[in-house]
This record gives C-alpha cells, structure tokens and sequence, in this order.
C-alpha cells in the first residue's frame, strides 16, 4: 500500500547560515525529517532551480529536457554575512553519446544519453551575486539583484518556499503542506540501478482570477487562460478528440507531455468587487452561438470574380463599428497593476497532472498542485517584467527551435486515401498532375503509412510493418521519390515507433539484438503488447523500439537511411509516438523504467530520425515531423501538429488556442489537420473557412482519413478550387514575411502565430478572464483569434452560414493601438469591438495590421513551389509600410538566404522607419553574412554562398495613404509622391564579423 507523506524540516537542517556549504555556490539546502533534500540554486540573476530529491540523492540524475548547450549568461557566487566560503564544482561535459559515429555530422549536437543534472550550469561564465541571510532557526533567503526567495525552515514543520521578484510577492508555497510524496511505492528498473518510490506533489497558493492568469501546458484543449482548469501530463493516441470549452467537451490528455505554465500576478484590481469574485469553477459557458440556418453555398460565394494574385489589400470585406464601440477602459474594466510575470518549468517527464484550481478544500484553501508519478520534483522558476522576456528565456532553457527550410512553409499535401490504394504509385502521381492541373501551389506530401502494408490474405488491409515497402502498391520507391523530387514536392514518410511480433519481416532479429524495449519479469525477452495493424479497428501482437539503447537508437537510424532516404525520402513524419503503455515498470536501455521515460522515447526517436537525415545530407536542414514528445523535442523536430482532430466547426475554432498554447511552450512550428483528420469530409463551407484560417499558421497541411471513404484536397469541391488556389497563393506571397519570423523564433524562441496577451498583455479583454463581467464574444477572441508576430492581428470565421462576426481588436496601455484594416483599407482604434465581414470566396481572413507595422511580400506568387523564391527571385520582394497619421517609428528586419543550407550567406534587409503627418521616411540598409543554423559540421563559406536572385525592392504604402513616400538607400534618396517605387539593393557591409 502506498504511503503519502509531507516533506518535515529536520531538527538539524538549518546551520549557522541556513544552507549547505557542499551544495556549491548560490544554492541553499533544506534536509528533511527522514532524509530528503530540498535545494534552492540560482542559475541565473533571474531564473532559480528547486529539486526535490525524496531519497536524500536523485532518482533520476538525467534531463532530456534542459538543452546541454544552454550557457547562462551569469555564473553563481554567493556572499554571505559571514566569513564561510564555498568551493565552486568545476565545470563538467554533458554526457558523451556513445551512440554515433565520431565522424557523423551531429556528434557534438545530438546528446543521446541527456545531460547530468548536477553538471548543468556548473559552467557559468559570469558572476551572480546571491545574498543569503539566516533567519535564526526559522528559515533563509537568497537575493539576486531582482528576485529573492525565502525559505520557512522550522525543524518539525512543513518548509515552504516564498518569491519575490523586484520586491513584490509574486509566488508562494501553500504552507500547510507544499511537498509531499509516496514513500509505500517501489520497483526496479531491471538492472537494479533505479528506485523508484512513487508520486512526488507540489502545492502551491492560488490568487483569484483577476489578480492570477495561467497559460501554457502546450496543446492542452480548452480556452488560452488556464485558470479553473485541471490538465494531465501524459501523450495519448487520442484520435477524433473535442476541444470545444463551451459545451465541457474537452478531451485529454491529448500527444505531447508539455508541464510549463506562465503566471501573470496582479494588484488587485480599482473595483473590489471584481477582486473579490471567484470565478464558477467548474461551470463553462453556455452554447451562446447563435443557431444559423445555412443559406445555400452558392449565397455565400460571391459571383464578383477576383483577382488570384489579388493584393493583401484587395476590397474583399467591409469593417464597420459594431452594436458596440464604447472602449473598455473605465476603472471597472481594467486589470491591476502587473506585479510580474514568471514561468515553472517542470523537468521530468513522468506521468502526472497540473490543477490550476479546478480542485477546492477547506482545509487547504485556495491552492494549484502539480504531481508527477514518478521520479525527483525538479522546477525552474523563471522572472520576468513581461511574458515576451519570460518566454524567450523558457527557449533557452529547453532550447531554440531548428531553423526549417523553406518548402516546409509552403502547402504539404496529405491524405491516407492514396497509399491504401492497391495502385498506390499512381495515384501519388496523380497528386502531382492534379496539383499542376489545378494550379495550387504545392512543397510536399506526406505519404502515409499504407506503403508499409503486408497484403492480408484477402488482398485488403494487411498489417502494417515499419520500414516495409509493399511492393504491389509501390513497386518502385526510386521512381516514386524521383518524380515527386521533380516536382519541388518534398515526401515525408510516414513511421511508426514498433514492430509487429507475427508479421514484421525483422522481428526476431531486431529483438534478438535488442532493439526493443525490455519485459520487466525477465529483461532478456521484449515486452509484447496489441498496437494498430492493419485497418481501422485492427490490432497484433507486436513491440515497441527502444531509443534509449544503442542497438534500437542505430537499427532506426539505419532503416531510415537505408530503406528511405537513400530511396529519395528528404524528411521523415514521427507518428503514433505516444508510449502509450500503462506498464511502468518496462525495462529502456537508459537504465530508467517505461514510467521515467515515456515522452523521452519520442524525443530520442526524433534525434535518431535526424541523424539519419544528417548522415545522407548533412549540408541541408533535417526536417523531422513529429506527433508527440517531451520538452526540448524542437531541438531535433522541426514541427509538430495537433494530431488526429475531428470534423466540426468546433474544432476549426479550438484547435486555434491549442496552437497558440504550444507556441508559447517552445514549439513554435505548429498546426493543424486543415479540414480534419477524423470524421465525414467538411462541408464546402468548413473546408473554406478552415483554409481561411490556416493561411497564416506555421504549418499547413490538408490531411484527411474520412468515415465516408473521401479524402480531403484543394480541389476537393469544384466550385470553390478558385477560392483554395487564391488562398493559398495568398499564403505563399506572404512568405517572405513568414520566414522571417520562423527565422525570428529560430533566434529568439518567440512564437510565430501569438495569443493576444502575448502582445497586449495589460489589456483585460486579452486574458479570456472567466468571470460574469467579461463579454463572451470577446473572450472567446482573446483564445481563438491571433497575432502573428507583432504586426498582423488574425481574425477568423468560426460560424457556419455567416460571412460577419463580432471582432474585438486590442490595444496598449497609454496611447490607443491602431488598426489597418486590411480588407478596407481604413484605420481603426483599438479597445473597442467592431462587426466585421468576410464573405466565403475572400482570399484572406479578417486580417488587421498594427499600427507601425512592415509587411514583406512577393511581388508575384511562384507558379509551383517555394524553390523558385530562391531561385528567380518571384520578382523581388515589396515592403508596405502600415504607419497611421501618428507620429510613429519602427525598426524591423528581413532575411534571405538560399532557404535550404544548414550554413550559408544570409542577407539582411534593415528598414528604418518613421512618420508624421506629411510624410513617411524609410532608411534602407542591406548586409551579408555568414551563419550556420545548427551546430553540426558544415562546409566552408565558399562552397555555399547564395546570391540574391533580385537587384531592387519595391516599397509602399498602403492604399489610401497620399503622403509622400522617402526611401534613403546606400546610393542615395529617392522621394516618390505616389506612395511607391522600386529602390536598388545595396549590400553595404558584412555584419559585424559575418556571423549569426
């Protein structure tokens, strides 16, 4: 029977300065009653470590999750107020992989084995003064310069730990009982070199929803403030899922393992009412969308024909103010003062849950707990002024997302429907010549797992074996690769993480060697569970690969080479990667059990994936797609989506938050199956509207497995294939807008595609606060309408039989935001809420850009894929300059480089912006350097240089805007009246010493 016990203080825990003098510089130790440790150590000025270690010494001495390579930017010392000094642990190396070659590409980059915990940091470069004072017997505190955290220490008493950053409380333990964990629970990790004891919680105290905001979990379903709710950390298959808030249909766990939440505190606020009141834990809204009739499809397509290459600013909608313009800003409506902003990061990758207050007690009061099942309680507490600050220190933490290539923003086509063909080869073609033939623009395709397919004995579905081609769908994997490689369309094969026991042709000799994962009873047999075989429905005996040992980690990366790559393959899709195994107690090569290791399976097959990628091509940028995996899983897949989601409006519209969510937890390069993977074809109205909204999303991907034995394409409806064709070359004349800011999240760890609260984070109609006083229809805005980046504010239509919805658009503190309206070329205030319409054959969604704003387009869509971007140039690039008649100012960048290189010649466009009422001036300035996108081995400068394949720019304003128009370039000024012109592009300068 298991055993839940507190965390007590010893008798003897506090010494004269209260800390440990052997924990090393800046860490402060509580030892406990029956021989725990609980250890406080500042990583950086801002960002402070907490472990829990149950046994006195860790269980788990490992992270996958912590990126090796992170270097803070201050190294620890400690002063103290007495003459005690600490010796400094010399630096250590993460752990060697062992399981690569010496000379592959990502030897130093790919961390098989993970990192010593105790060796992270120990190799700061710079100094942070941390302050510790005793507190006589009760406890201690250490201070950085902006954060300090106190620790209640009585002997006998539960400690607790207390946050203070720029001197205002900011965080506490509940005191009560803030760390508990189960002693009564035991087991080996086969080879007897890790205990495990059970559960391990931490409680902590919940302010109210207007002085507290929670956001992140990663693709947790459900609205994008986390208040009220209670989420589990765990990856499921968890095919056709609900998202929808408003009806408590929100399915989870759902694919990836994502413990990090970001709190916003506040003063309470100027209405005590508003302070005091609780939100109905528990209790969503009603269904408050109006039921609509649908009119006929044909109502709703305009008959006015447009133009497919029309302009962002082509008159395709009219805003008009709404039944309501009164700005929301009176005292009543508007949030406290921030008192901060901090992000925990949870290191482990154990089962468990995170209740943000869904739960309540009289005993505890009001309180939020996250509980693992297993292993040490490891956090990062990370301070910030804003959430932006916050986020792009949780990047380097856990680590900067790869840099993709070009085509991976282009349209990715996909549909299970061809390669369960019986001639499979041909109807992949037939995909090239329909995408041709229609004109839609197209980069790859996933070819899904029916390739793998052994034939059952009745010529139908027959079980699906890893890394088998079926010979009669495709009888020639080279021809296949060949033509669609012709086609600039990039295939990503679909793999699945097992081998079937009764049909794999492998099987006994993959285990013999010991690939798969072991059986605990005895470690020298695999364990055999049921996984999908065949059909739908259909399951076989089978086991699953173990990445964490050497033989499982090279026989993948081997059969990725062998039997896809050398073929043709130039990506590889990760799918069905949950572990989704209920025993715990299996055996992984890391020496760690199944319970320990769940997620890190995933991520470990995304690191074998890419060193395969990197083996074959190692000049070129790995793209690994990837379902589900833990933290630091973008630093080896380059994106991700939001799995197997089901046909309904409903989903059009929460999947949107899911993303967003995501994007602030580390994986930026997101999306989602437009038009649904399970359930019925979308009517022609959904598959509109879902493409609408998709245009401006990281990844887009048509993909499709339908009940009624349909697929879902661009042409998929013939009287609408115009209005796809014209929303997709929307999506890829924007791309140079969007490669920038993957380029920006590559470099930053900021998002792409952003909450409102991300950008506007003291306006309270950006926090989706649950409470009585907020509007539904703008709080339903602040989860499912987005920014992307900071200029363009996304607003879709997630109703059916309508072409107008309600739109709230947000606004700074101080001087109001303003709004183009892209669709009528007229500005707009922020704070208030406007009635907008997009009628069904528009080739955009309600867009707006904020005000100060430079939007880089093609100045011709490419008439295939986004290989001649790089190539021809798609006749240069135009640069519309958004800037309202308020004095304003901005700086932005914008990159080029050959869209595919690991290292290269990159090239920065600079623009200088500022305006006032006569005129807008714009400074241009172009430079070149060389940067290297990943750590591994590259060729020289010289052999991968890149020229610009345009020689002149063109910038603009807007439409409606008459003022003059002053570009100042290397070779001079140019001055044009009508708002436009075409300037040369000048590389004046290498920038800086020609690196990143």
């Amino acid at each position: 029977m298991s055993r839940v016990v507190p965390l007590l203080v010893a008798s003897d825990s506090n010494g004269k300065d209260g800390r440990d003098g052997a924990a090393g510089a800046g860490a402060g130790v509580i030892r406990g009653a029956r021989g725990e440790e609980l250890r406080v150590q500042f990583v950086e000025d801002h960002i402070v470590r907490v472990t829990l270690c149950p046994d006195g010494k860790r269980r788990v001495d490992r992270s996958w999750i912590i990126d090796p390579t992170h270097d803070p930017t201050t190294r620890t010392t400690t002063t103290t107020n007495d003459d005690d000094d600490d010796a400094e642990k010399p630096c250590s190396q993460s752990v060697a992989t062992g399981f690569l070659d010496e000379g592959h590409p990502g030897a130093e980059f790919l961390r098989v084995h993970g990192s010593r915990r105790d060796d992270l940091f120990s190799g700061s470069s710079e100094a942070v003064n941390v302050v510790c004072e005793n507190q006589k017997g009760s406890g201690w505190s250490m201070s950085s310069s902006s954060v300090r955290v106190s620790a209640t220490a009585k002997p006998g008493e539960p400690p607790a730990l207390a946050w203070h950053f720029k001197d205002a409380l900011v965080a506490r333990d509940l005191p009560s009982s803030p760390y508990t964990y189960d002693r009564g629970v035991g087991h080996s990790g086969g080879d007897g070199d890790h205990q495990g004891h059970g559960s391990v919680t931490h409680y902590m105290e919940r302010r109210s929803a207007q002085e507290e905001a929670y956001f992140g979990l990663g693709e947790a379903a459900g609205r994008i403030n986390r208040y009220g709710t209670r989420v589990r950390l765990d990856a499921i298959d968890a095919m056709g899922y609900s998202c929808d808030p408003t009806n408590r249909q929100v399915s989870g766990p759902l694919y990836k393992h994502c413990p990090i939440v970001f709190v916003n505190v506040r003063s309470p606020p100027a209405d005590a009412d508003a302070a005091a009141q609780q939100p109905p834990l528990g209790e969503e809204d009603e269904e408050y969308q109006r039921s609509t009739t649908s009119a006929m499809l044909h109502k709703l397509l305009d008959s006015v024909e447009h133009d497919d290459t029309a302009s962002p600013t082509s008159p395709t909608s009219v805003t008009s103010p709404a039944f309501s313009t009164q700005e929301e800003s009176s005292d009543s409506r508007q949030l406290g003062a921030s008192l901060g902003w901090y992000a925990m990061v949870y290191d482990s990758s154990a089962r468990g849950v995170m209740d943000l207050g869904s739960e309540i007690s009289a005993f505890r009061g009001s309180y939020r707990y996250t509980q693992f099942e297993d292993g040490d309680l490891e956090y990062y507490m990370i301070f910030g002024q804003d959430l932006k600050s916050v986020v792009q220190d949780v990047s380097r933490l856990i680590g900067r997302p790869l840099m993709p290539p070009r085509w991976c923003l282009g349209y990715l086509g996909s549909t299970m429907a061809y390669t369960e063909a019986p001639d499979a080869q041909e109807q992949l073609k037939k995909f090239v010549s329909l995408c041709h033939s229609h004109d839609i623009l197209c980069d790859g395709f996933h070819l899904s797992s029916g390739y793998t397919c052994v034939d059952g004995a009745d010529g139908g579905f027959g079980p699906r074996c890893v890394f088998n081609w079926n010979a009669r769908r495709i009888p020639d994997p080279h021809a296949m690769f060949d033509h669609f490689n012709k086609a600039h369309m990039r295939v990503l094969p679909n793999i699945k993480p097992w081998l079937l026991a009764d049909s794999h042709p492998e099987y006994a000799r993959a285990v013999a060697s010991g690939v798969c994962v072991r059986d605990p009873d005895d470690p020298s047999r695999p364990y055999v569970g049921l996984f999908w075989s065949g059909g739908a429905g259909t399951f076989s005996r089978g086991s699953y690969i173990d990445f964490s040992s050497k033989e499982g980690f090279r026989w993948w990366a081997d059969r990725c080479r062998t039997q896809l790559i050398q073929k043709g393959a130039r990506a590889l899709w990760n799918d069905n990667n949950e572990y989704e195994v209920d025993d715990g107690m299996l055996v992984c090569g890391s020496g760690m059990p199944m319970s320990l290791m769940r997620p890190i399976q995933g991520l470990l097959m995304a690191m074998s994936s890419m060193s395969a990628l990197l083996a074959e091509r190692p000049a070129e940028r790995p793209v690994v797609v990837s379902r589900s995996g833990s933290l630091g899983m973008q630093r080896y897949c380059t994106q991700t989506w939001s799995g197997d989601n089901r046909t309904s409006w409903k989903t059009l519209q929460w999947n949107t938050p899911m993303g967003l969510s995501l994007g602030l937890c580390g994986w930026p390069f997101n999306g989602h199956d437009i038009g649904a993977f399970a359930g019925p074809r979308p009517s022609e109205e959904l598959l509109l509207r879902w493409i609408q909204a998709a245009i401006f999303m990281p990844r887009f991907s048509i993909h499709s497995w339908n009940s009624d034995n349909t697929c879902t394409e661009p042409w998929s409806y013939a009287t609408s294939v115009d209005v796809v064709r014209a929303c997709i070359q929307q999506r890829y004349l924007h791309h140079p807008f969007m490669y920038t800011l993957h380029y920006d999240a590559h470099v930053s760890g900021l998002p792409i595609t952003r909450p409102l609260v991300l950008e506007f984070p003291d306006d309270r109609n950006c926090w989706g606060l649950p409470d009585a006083k907020a509007d539904r229809h703008v709080r339903d805005c602040s989860s499912c309408d987005f920014m992307v980046g900071s200029a363009l504010l996304v607003c879709p239509i997630y109703i059916p039989g309508t072409t107008a919805r309600q739109v709230y658009l947000p606004t700074a503190c101080g001087a109001k935001t303003l709004w183009y309206d892209v669709a009528s070329s007229t500005w707009l205030a922020g704070g208030r809420t406007y009635t907008a319409h997009c009628p069904l054959s528009s080739p955009l969604p309600i867009t707006y850009v904020r005000d100060a704003s430079v939007i880089c387009t093609l100045a011709s869509p490419p008439s295939r894929s986004t290989e001649e971007i790089s190539r021809d140039g798609c006749g240069g690039r135009v640069f519309t300059l958004y800037f309202s008649q308020r004095p304003g100012r901005t700086c932005v960048r914008h990159i080029e480089d050959d869209g595919i290189s690991n290292a290269g010649t990159q090239f920065v466009f600079t623009l200088d912006v500022c305006a006032d009422e006569e005129a807008v001036t714009c400074s241009l300035r172009v430079t070149k350097r060389f940067v290297s996108y990943l750590p591994v081995r590259t060729p020289s400068p010289s052999s991968s240089s890149f020229a610009l394949p345009f020689d002149e720019v063109t910038i603009k304003l807007p439409a409606r805007d008459a003022r003059a128009l002053v570009v100042n370039t290397g070779e001079g000024t140019h001055t044009f009246a009508g708002g436009s012109g075409n300037v040369p592009v000048v590389v004046v300068a290498m920038d800086d010493a020609g690196t990143q």
